[in-house]
């Protein structure tokens, strides 16, 4: 949904490019982490290194929308 967004500025195709660039490298980099973690240690520390990224993520996007907000209220 976020590509149709910026249609209006004829971006749609730019942003679709630039979120599955974004995806890829993304992926990438999970997969070279897990596999180098999974060779010095076993899937469970993968597993808890996943969760670990994740909430670090949720957190991170809990501060930025409580930033978002705030800024929106100053205006």
């Amino acid at each position: 949904l976020i590509p149709f967004q910026l249609a209006s500025h004829g971006r749609v195709s730019l942003t679709a490019g630039l979120l599955d660039f974004s995806i890829y490298c993304g992926a990438a980099l999970s997969s070279a982490v897990s596999g180098a973690l999974l060779d010095r240690y076993s899937w469970s520390f993968v597993y808890i290194f996943w969760l670990a990224a994740a909430v670090v993520g949720l957190l991170a996007m809990l501060f930025w929308v409580s930033m978002h907000k705030k800024g929106r209220r100053s205006e």
